[in-house]
């Protein structure tokens, strides 16, 4: 556990860190009334959490939270491709890392061990383009550098996510409350309602370069001031007034997000160990699930997606509870297969403007993009 947020400095900014969880854009002074907590100590606080100051005098600052968005990829005119990459050794591991690095569209990627032993990579590709996730995977086969891949279904999907609750959180002991047995067992009457569709590509109609690079900066931390973004963009040759820069937010907003999570640092929790479960049962029982988390009381970080009779659920978890978690998995599916992702070996990837062709207003999807661009980079691997 993180020893700058143990004892009564983690209790200091607890209640803070939960009206933050309930209000993501709070104000100061709305803050403040949430927290129970003054004005000035609530700045002095958020200036800690935001990484701008050490809550520990003579220590390294650090970010304890970030308000991220939930970005609608299809109006964006992406979409999901999730791999599954058996691999015989770890070279053929930090081989397939550098193929995510280089790959213009992955977001996330996490070594894994279990079933199977390999990495899980994750990218949105401009629509109609998961030929060109195979094609290259066929040809990493074909150079052996897995033994086998499994391209998870996402198609037709409900996607639903969970943020950490710190409501589930004893300071006073350290340790996170929740009965499972409880929560499994327990019947919820509400249904999930579909999300609102969206028009597949939609927003390329006026999305600039400029505009992706404003989503970028949304997704490296929302709740900053529009001046702290616009100052980040002008040291990289991109220039916005603050009006025009306020429209372009807007239209963005309105059309590109769905919502917004707010991300907790795992560390100072004791939330680190990260588990992938897939698995099949009857659709309407899977729809159950998914309800529960979005209904019933549910304290970790998860996403959980559905599509006809398979789950994908990937869950945050503290070591004490990953036992009755799966246990109660293993009671209600047909088949179940589990691994474990290494919080050490794990990247976001931020959303790459350069990938977008203005002038056609689309995403590149060509093979020199897309194949010998990303295999070349193996050249460079030692």
């Amino acid at each position: 556990m993180c020893v700058a947020m143990t004892g009564k400095r983690l209790k200091d900014y607890l209640s803070l860190l939960i009206a933050l969880q309930n209000n993501p854009f709070g104000t100061t002074d709305e803050l403040s009334d949430e927290s129970d907590i003054s004005k000035p100590t609530v700045i002095k606080r958020l200036r800690v959490l935001q990484g701008a100051e050490p809550i520990v005098p003579e220590t390294s600052p650090k970010k304890y939270f970030t308000v991220e968005p939930i970005l609608d990829y299809s109006t964006l005119g992406l979409e999901p491709v999730d791999i599954l990459a058996e691999t015989k050794t770890l070279d053929g591991v930090k081989a397939l890392e550098q193929i995510a690095l280089a790959h213009p569209y992955t977001v996330y990627r996490s070594r894994c061990f279990g079933s199977p032993n390999g990495i899980l990579l994750q990218f949105r590709t401009p629509l109609d383009t998961r030929k060109k996730i195979e094609e290259l995977f066929e040809s990493l086969w074909d150079r052996d550098i897995l033994l086998n891949y499994q391209i998870l279904p996402t198609n037709n999907s409900i996607v639903r996510y969970t943020s950490m609750q710190l409501k589930g959180w004893d300071a006073n002991d350290a340790r996170w409350e929740f009965d499972w047995k409880t929560w499994f067992n327990s019947p919820t009457k509400k249904t999930l309602e579909p999300l609102p569709e969206s028009e597949p590509g939609k927003s390329l109609e006026w999305m600039t370069k400029n505009d992706l690079h404003i989503i970028r900066e949304l997704m490296i931390d929302t709740r900053r001031k529009n001046t702290e973004i616009i100052d980040e963009l002008e040291s990289r040759g991109i220039s916005f007034t603050p009006q025009t820069f306020g429209r372009h937010l807007q239209i963005i907003k309105d059309e590109c997000i769905r919502g917004y999570r707010v991300v907790i640092a795992p560390e100072p929790f004791d939330v680190l160990n990260n588990i992938l479960v897939i698995g099949k049962s009857e659709q309407s029982h899977l729809e159950k699930l998914v309800a529960k988390t979005q209904f019933r009381d549910f304290p970790f970080e998860s996403t959980i997606r559905i599509a006809d009779e398979n789950l994908f659920w990937f869950v945050r978890l503290n070591q004490h509870h990953i036992s009755p978690f799966l246990n109660g998995l293993f009671d209600t599916l047909k088949e179940t297969k589990i691994c474990f992702l290494d919080y050490e070996h794990s990247y976001l990837y931020n959303i790459w403007p350069d990938a977008f062709d203005e002038d056609k207003k689309e995403w590149r999807a060509d093979d020199a993009f897309l194949l010998d661009r990303v295999l070349s980079s193996l050249k460079n691997l030692h």
